[in-house]
């Protein structure tokens, strides 16, 4: 066996056979103590064996025999099933406030022990792992819109048809809440500024209708914009702003 190296232990990897057949030397991963070294307590600590992961295949009798083809055959298909189930539950993390996509999210695969069904027949188990991405859908949207316009670096914005656009990782080796994520974006979607209305209507209060339009210009995320005072006489809106009503038109698909 290596000797230690300053702090750290020296260790030698082995395969470990049971010492008989059956189902009793399955045994959970765990550590091991070495007998021969009870003598010397000092080496009995700190001397031992350690397996990584539980001991399979122990067994004494019949089992059932499945073709190695046929196994794999079944194993893919169960390992489709999960994938479709797990892309649907990452697009259903999807919210007014949240943001995934399937394409990014990343699905790891287990084999379990199969386990005999009465006639004979075996049933395959297997374990998938889902990790996906969720993006708080304000900040995703005004990253994506500040690739795209030098008005949305102070803008609130969100997007209107995300479940339009797939995303593409550029590498299969990100490390998760480690490593930057990085991605390409296809499809299409519209961009929509929204509208302080409070702010609007605070900055209109009092004022007289011939400065509606410099008002609105300092509203980025307003395209176009009309007035109407009422009674029709009158040239100055109303002085307080729960007195002025602002109606939204939102922008149609496509637009």
């Amino acid at each position: 066996m290596p000797g230690k190296k300053g702090a750290t232990p020296g260790e030698v990897r082995v395969t470990v056979v049971a010492d008989q057949a059956g189902e009793s030397y399955n045994v959970a991963a765990g550590r091991f103590t070495v007998p021969g070294l009870q003598s010397s307590p000092d080496m009995y600590a700190k001397v031992y064996g350690r397996s990584d992961a539980a001991m399979t295949g122990g067994f004494v009798g019949d089992k059932p025999g499945v073709a190695d083809g046929a196994l794999q055959g079944a194993i893919a298909q169960v390992r489709s099933r999960l994938e479709q189930k797990a892309r649907d539950s990452a697009l259903a993390q999807s919210t007014d406030t949240a943001t995934a996509f399937a394409d990014i999210a990343r699905i790891s695969y287990q084999s379990l022990p199969s386990t005999t069904e009465a006639g004979g027949g075996v049933r395959i188990h297997e374990k998938a792992r889902v990790e996906v991405p969720i993006f708080e859908s304000a900040k995703f949207a005004s990253a994506v819109a500040r690739m795209v316009s030098a008005d949305a670096e102070s803008a609130s914005i969100r997007i209107e048809g995300v479940a339009r656009l797939v995303a593409q990782p550029t590498s299969t080796s990100t490390v998760f809440l480690s490593d930057p994520l990085q991605f390409t974006l296809t499809g299409t979607a519209e961009l929509v500024w929204n509208i302080d209305e409070l702010a609007l209507t605070t900055a209109l209060a009092g004022k007289d209708k011939s400065a509606f339009e410099s008002i609105v210009t300092g509203f980025p995320g307003i395209q176009t914009a009309t007035a109407r005072i009422q009674p029709f006489w009158s040239s100055v809106f109303p002085t307080s702003p729960a007195d002025i009503k602002v109606k939204i038109e939102e922008p149609t698909d496509g637009a």
